[in-house]
């Protein structure tokens, strides 16, 4: 094995993760050289120039753990609650679909996750869980209704993935109004809606963050009172190392 040499940084103030990882051409932690005089030795270094075996000449079993592919699970069987109080107003109008805005969304801390990927990738991640939650269909004694809902939401490397939104519709049934009818009925607790999501994008060298966020609509009596609870779920990431000069 070639003898690593000492990292030298251009700066002894500043942190840079470009130099400290590529080099910049003066030699990082995990640069392939035709030499390999890098960390990137002790993760296999193991392209055809780097090896005069040829390839296919090394077994499966002598890679490293970790040389190509970083995969994080995290799962939980404990109850997490969000409740429509700690959200910043309501529904307003009858018929809207929106979102809420960043400021009224609450973060799902056990679907939310932080990763750190040293090389560039292609990340496959997702979130499953079981989620209960309490939102009413207010008839309006005939008049237009009002209708509730929960919206559950991803954001990934800091982009919303709007094809990943789920809207978890009613649960229980008014024919009175929001504002002047009796307090609806509790949601049955033993009904749960299966929630699995999955997605994909190529991802430079970092934290990867999956952040799953909920948000209400949600009208009186009962604003203050609807929550949506999750008694157990998981979140994942799985990083796959992208060839050299891909």
């Amino acid at each position: 094995m070639p003898t690593i040499p000492a990292l030298t940084l251009a700066s002894a103030t500043e942190v840079d993760i470009e130099e400290v990882y590529d080099g910049r051409g003066t030699g990082g932690l995990f640069t392939p050289r035709a030499v390999p005089d890098t960390g990137e030795i002790l993760h296999g270094g193991l392209d055809e120039a780097n090896y005069a075996g040829g390839t296919n000449s090394i077994e499966a079993e002598s890679f490293q753990l970790g040389s190509f592919g970083r995969g994080w699970y995290y799962g939980f069987d404990r109850f997490e609650f969000q409740y429509s109080r700690q959200l910043s107003g309501d529904g307003a109008a009858p018929g809207a679909t929106f979102q809420g805005t960043d400021e009224d969304r609450i973060i799902h801390a056990g679907l939310s996750t932080r990763v750190f990927v040293p090389w560039d990738s292609l990340i496959l991640y997702g979130y499953q869980a079981f989620l209960q939650h309490d939102a009413t269909r207010f008839e309006n004694s005939g008049g237009t209704p009002n209708t509730e809902f929960w919206g559950v939401r991803v954001r990934v490397v800091n982009l919303v993935n709007t094809a990943l939104f789920q809207r978890l519709a009613h649960t229980r049934g008014s024919s009175g109004t929001a504002s002047g009818g009796p307090d609806p009925t509790e949601s049955s607790e033993e009904r749960w809606k299966w929630v699995s999501k999955q997605s994909g994008l190529e991802f430079a060298k970092g934290y990867a963050q999956i952040q799953v966020s909920v948000w209400g609509r949600v009208f009186a009596p009962d604003s203050y009172k609807a929550k949506i609870a999750t008694p157990t779920g998981g979140v994942w990431i799985l990083a796959l190392r992208k060839p050299t000069g891909t």
